[in-house]
């Protein structure tokens, strides 16, 4: 597996001597580019670098985001919040990737809809990471 970019890059010496065992999760996880590398490097580096622990925390944190996604509930705040145009999807840049765009001038913050606004956000940020054929698993 050697995709062309690898995130690693930008952590530096370190975190490139583990390209190894980034390599291992992402083949365990089919995970088949490198924008997530410096993510998965993150977990590494927390379970000190054990694979099989990192495969399964981040296989426990997929199972939680889609079934925490699953259970979200659209409310009338939620619904209009997206009419509103807050957060838009734009297509994809050069490097192929989901762009956003997100007008924070149409966005009037109520503390009472904080919750409400952070769900939307997710949701919005979830479905563009799997809109991606290589990001269908993260």
């Amino acid at each position: 597996m050697a995709p062309k970019y690898s995130s690693l890059r930008e952590l530096g010496t370190a975190a490139i001597s583990h390209r190894g065992e980034v390599d291992e999760v992402k083949r365990q996880l089919d995970v088949k580019h490198g924008y997530f590398d410096a993510w998965i490097y993150g977990f590494l580096e927390n379970k000190n670098f054990s694979i099989d622990e990192t495969v399964a925390k981040l296989h426990r944190r997929f199972a939680m985001r889609v079934n925490e996604l699953a259970s979200y509930e659209l409310t009338d705040f939620m619904r209009e919040s997206l009419r509103r145009g807050i957060i838009g999807e734009l297509g994809n840049d050069k490097a192929g990737r989901i762009a956003f765009l997100v007008d924070t001038k149409r966005d009037h913050l109520q503390a009472k809809h904080r919750d409400e606004q952070r769900r939307s956000f997710d949701m919005i940020a979830s479905f563009g990471t799997r809109l991606r054929p290589e990001s269908k698993r993260c």
